[in-house]
């Protein structure tokens, strides 16, 4: 093993889908971790041990944050469905949760990677809590991090939830505070290269049509046709945008990125229209550690890689 693997997921419709394209891909995670964040922390760790379940697979779910740092609890039930999922068919049978301690999980895999063991990579889709109460407490804990990837924030100051504030920041701006300011090899994928990325639906049609009929069809086809859904009512376009499976993406091929700048993030944590913003420190105005942000990527590469994945899931 060159690295241990962790998915820190809040259980949404693009957190499924991206970890079905990981499994499908051939980087599986060694752990999955859980948080609050699309749904409450119970239903969003349903869904991902669903997800695995669809995927075929068996992996190690902790379960985590149940709340921010600071500030009141918010969810996404208005984008994902009241079950996450988009009220998509489940599989007959789930596994079971390995713990209730992702916190403790993410410490003791990072503390023995600083004593020379297995490098620890770690993909986060949903708000930083975990991982902030982690590196909060022990900062240098973050040198056994081999890669972080991050989706969440903005490049452009173009918010989700509010005017200025991406959704997994904004669900805990104090966490992702923590985070940023740590030095360490980081590449986030913000809100608005999701955008620029979104999948049309006639390619969706098309990608669906070769995949076989079963419960992972019936259950991207779900999840794909509710994105679709909300893509119409925001944006009047036939579109599917995957902020979580872009972030995947990036984990399995770094040319995804085909812009990627690289800067301090600040974020905001209070101010009445500013909450959750994060401001890219073009000019080393700020003390932040230096990060990747990716500014744009390649959406072709984003189709071929989803695709793949699912048409590999269905044969195994």
């Amino acid at each position: 093993m060159t690295s241990y693997f962790i998915v820190d997921t809040d259980g949404g419709t693009d957190d499924a889908l991206a970890l079905l394209m990981l499994i499908g891909m051939g980087k599986r995670p060694d752990a999955i971790t859980t948080c609050f964040g699309n749904v409450g922390l119970e239903q969003a760790t349903i869904n991902i041990l669903d997800t695995v379940a669809i995927a075929g697979d068996s992996i190690p779910v902790h379960m985590g944050a149940d709340r921010p740092m600071v500030g009141p609890l918010i969810d996404a039930t208005d984008v994902h469905g009241g079950d996450g999922l988009g009220g998509v068919a489940r599989p007959e049978h789930r596994g079971e949760i390995t713990s209730r301690d992702a916190v403790g999980l993410i410490r003791s895999k990072l503390q023995d990677a600083c004593k020379g063991g297995v490098p620890v990579e770690i993909l986060t889709l949903g708000p930083l809590t975990n991982l902030a109460r982690v590196l909060g407490e022990t900062p240098e804990l973050a040198k056994g991090i081999k890669r972080l990837w991050i989706m969440g924030a903005t490049c452009r100051g173009r918010g989700n939830v509010t005017i200025s504030a991406e959704f997994n920041i904004y669900c805990d701006p104090e966490a992702a505070e923590v985070v940023f300011g740590i030095p360490c090899n980081t590449l986030v994928i913000p809100w608005e290269p999701c955008l620029q990325t979104a999948i049309p639906g006639a390619a969706i049609e098309g990608m669906l049509a070769r995949l076989p009929k079963g419960p992972l069809w019936d259950f991207s086809r779900g999840i794909c046709d509710h994105g679709r859904q909300r893509s119409l009512n925001w944006y009047d376009e036939d579109n599917l945008i995957m902020p979580d499976t872009l972030a995947a993406a990036c984990v399995l091929d770094e040319e995804v990125s085909t812009r990627t700048m690289v800067c301090g993030l600040v974020v905001e944590t209070g101010g009445a229209h500013s909450r959750g913003a994060t401001f890219v420190d073009h000019e080393n105005k700020s003390t932040q550690p230096p990060v990747g942000i990716v500014e744009k990527a390649d959406r072709t590469k984003l189709e071929k890689l989803f695709e793949m994945s699912l048409q590999k899931l269905a044969k195994d």
